[in-house]
């Protein structure tokens, strides 16, 4: 168990953003390779690990799957406009929660960043005394206009910056424990598994770009 709490504390804070979780399947790719029989990565991105069962019959096997999606939801930059960045969101966001959150622009190199809103007077009237919506924020890097345009182009993903914390010494929260927290049962499971001997074959999966669209979940149900 004490692996699997280190695992999740690990991956949650990463990155990964839909489309973009390379580095996290990696890590699994380490912790996994130990634990299984096969291990493989679909043309999505996502990582297939097979534990073979003992049941007669590899054909006739019975297979069973846990799956997890290992991707976060994030912004993407589409403008980059008098040294400010406007984005669009990857994945569901509650744009409330946006106004001075930190973030990392991914762009030729790791970009520290906050989330802006503008003044109330800059806003239409309509707006006034409510939440921002998502198209009148932008990010402020710090940098300056010419050097922020060689370093970030539309199309970039940006991270939220999300360091786990201690509640207690059981509980941690994290904005990607959706759903790096059921990673870390699979991880779990695997390492019971590798203990114990099982009719059916098991397959762990950690699924890519859940988060627009439950793409790696799809495709992974039929490899």
């Amino acid at each position: 168990m004490e692996e699997s709490r280190q695992l999740l504390r690990t991956i949650t804070s990463m990155a990964g953003v839909s489309g973009h979780e390379k580095p996290v399947r990696e890590v699994l790719e380490q912790k996994w390779q130990p634990l299984v029989d096969e291990m493989h990565v679909s043309n999505l991105g996502s990582l297939h690990a097979l534990k073979r069962g003992m049941q007669n019959g590899e054909n006739n096997r019975r297979r069973i799957m846990l799956a997890a999606h290992m991707d976060a939801i994030g912004l993407m930059v589409t403008k980059v406009v008098e040294g400010y960045l406007r984005f669009t969101s990857v994945g569901g966001f509650d744009a409330r929660l946006l106004p001075y959150q930190p973030v990392i622009v991914h762009g030729k190199e790791l970009i520290k960043g906050i989330v802006a809103a503008p003044l109330e007077r800059h806003l239409p009237e309509k707006l006034h005394g409510k939440s921002v919506p998502m198209e009148y924020l932008y990010i402020d890097t710090g940098l300056s206009a010419e050097k922020l345009a060689g370093l970030v182009k539309p199309g970039d993903v940006v991270s939220l910056v999300n360091e786990p914390i201690d509640l207690d010494e059981d509980t941690i929260a994290a904005h990607t424990l959706d759903d790096r927290g059921a990673v870390a049962a699979v991880n779990e499971c695997l390492q019971i598994l590798a203990k114990r001997v099982h009719a059916w074959d098991v397959v762990a999966v950690a699924t890519t770009q859940e988060e627009v669209g439950l793409k790696g979940a799809f495709t992974s149900g039929y490899a």
